[in-house]
């Protein structure tokens, strides 16, 4: 998704961007700085890319480095009227002038002990006159008469104009009070995150062995359902919560994901389910079992997919290789070719491999009785 990046606006990814900002806002807590000096930050991205993400694990991060505890207000701005953010006018008990009612927004709790989180979410999708309204809050931290406390952290996040999302054109007067950065896809990140998350298993191994599904790219037509970190996590919830893993729940799955995506997934969960991953192989740890003739057709596929991924790191490599040698000998041959086809390294480090020596006197033997 190259084309999509913004312009003159760093990128980053999810746990680079967690990592960044929860150690920014951690060393203000520890010297004592309000967080007014820090500016308010955009997190640009596609939808379901991780925004909201990020900031719940930020806040975890605060609360789990200092002992304060880290309130959220999740604010969706498109939802909202400018006088959402300024408050209702009604009169002063004297009847003389305009009050503004404190919206919801600004009663936080302004202990010492306690950090805020304002989330502006979708503010690049909201009215022009909302983010005129949002100028005060995300520089001036303030709104009219009403002021966000000294211990409270703001930040905004929205879609790119060209996501095909409800956007509009953010104005430089407001662009030029925000620290932007670009959420980008990193798919190991990511995968850390799912396991520390607990996601579905069956997810978290389909992704490893199939990097190009978490995310496809849904700028060049009008697709609903399509994949993305977000459905993936809510297709984790369907299966935690559905008895039969087989194809009579691929409709549900399609209507997250697409249908495409979901094929190639059902499939992989009827076929591949109990199959090491291919993760797992090249780290030197997949445990061989013998694996059915259609798991093998598709397992070929996959482990032959994955070396292309990873054919400069030929350690990696060689390490399944020691798991191929074990497989059926038509299928090891086959993928042993196609290895052999990636790098003139990687085929003298598998010829100088004893395991192989030793399978591939046996072959010869075969072919002698043959």
């Amino acid at each position: 998704m190259e084309n999509l990046h913004l312009n003159n606006v760093p990128t980053m990814n999810i746990t680079e961007i967690v990592n960044m900002l929860s150690e920014s806002y951690i060393s203000y807590i520890e010297n004592g700085v309000k967080f007014s000096e820090f500016p308010s930050i955009m997190l640009w991205g596609a939808p379901g890319v991780g925004k909201s993400q990020s900031v719940r694990q930020i806040a975890k991060n605060i609360q789990d480095k200092t002992g304060k505890e880290v309130n959220i207000v999740d604010v969706r701005l498109l939802l909202f009227n400018p006088v959402d953010l300024r408050g209702i006018p009604t009169a002063d008990k004297n009847k003389e002038n305009a009050i503004w009612l404190k919206p919801k927004i600004f009663e936080m709790n302004t202990s010492d002990d306690v950090v805020n989180i304002l989330f502006l979410d979708e503010i690049s999708s909201c009215t022009p006159a909302v983010q005129a309204a949002a100028y005060q809050i995300t520089l001036d931290r303030t709104i009219g008469e009403h002021k966000l406390p000294d211990n409270c952290i703001v930040i905004a996040a929205g879609n790119r104009m060209n996501d095909k999302s409800v956007v509009s054109k953010m104005p430089k007067a407001l662009s030029n009070r925000l620290m932007h950065i670009e959420v980008d896809i990193d798919i190991d990140s990511w995968l850390k995150w799912a396991k520390e998350n607990n996601l579905n298993e069956i997810v978290i191994k389909f992704i490893s062995d199939n990097k190009k599904c978490l995310m496809v790219d849904n700028q060049y037509n009008d697709n609903l359902a399509y994949a993305s970190p977000r459905t993936w996590e809510m297709v984790s919830k369907v299966l935690d919560n559905t008895k039969c893993l087989s194809y009579s729940i691929e409709p549900l799955v399609a209507g997250l994901v697409g249908q495409d995506v979901a094929l190639e997934f059902m499939r992989y969960v009827v076929v591949n389910g109990d199959i090491p991953s291919v993760v797992e192989i090249f780290n030197g740890k997949g445990e061989y079992k013998p694996l059915t003739e259609t798991q093998n057709e598709v397992f070929k596929n996959v482990i032959i997919n994955h070396a292309k991924v990873e054919k400069d790191n030929v350690d990696k490599v060689i390490n399944s290789v020691k798991f191929i040698l074990k497989m059926p000998y038509d299928y090891a041959l086959f993928i042993l070719k196609h290895y052999c086809n990636l790098s003139d390294e990687i085929k003298d480090a598998i010829e100088a491999m004893p395991e192989f020596k030793v399978w591939f006197k046996q072959v010869q033997n075969r072919n002698e009785k043959v």
